[in-house]
């Protein structure tokens, strides 16, 4: 199972009870999942900033503290919101 592509088609309990099932014990979908949840947790972040400008410095506090124990892409989205920050 591709949990982004799952996570994106369908929001319902059923859905959820399917990555869960999927996920089981495993450590590594469990990793994977985090890293999903804080990408999309990134971006939705994000686009509130634009209504929410006072939110942009706990942004960046969350990509400091998260920035060493990440993936490639969790950085390459929070260097464009902290390019972005910056330029405010």
């Amino acid at each position: 199972m591709d949990i982004e592509s799952a996570l994106l088609k369908e929001h319902s309990k059923v859905q959820c009870n399917r990555i869960v099932k999927f996920k089981g014990n495993s450590k590594n979908r469990f990793k994977n999942l985090i890293r999903i949840f804080l990408s999309f947790s990134l971006n939705i972040l994000e686009k509130l900033s634009g209504t929410y400008p006072e939110i942009l410095p706990e942004i960046k506090s969350i990509i400091d503290a998260c920035w060493n124990f990440e993936s490639a892409s969790f950085r390459s989205r929070a260097r464009k919101i902290l390019n972005r920050v910056t330029v405010l």
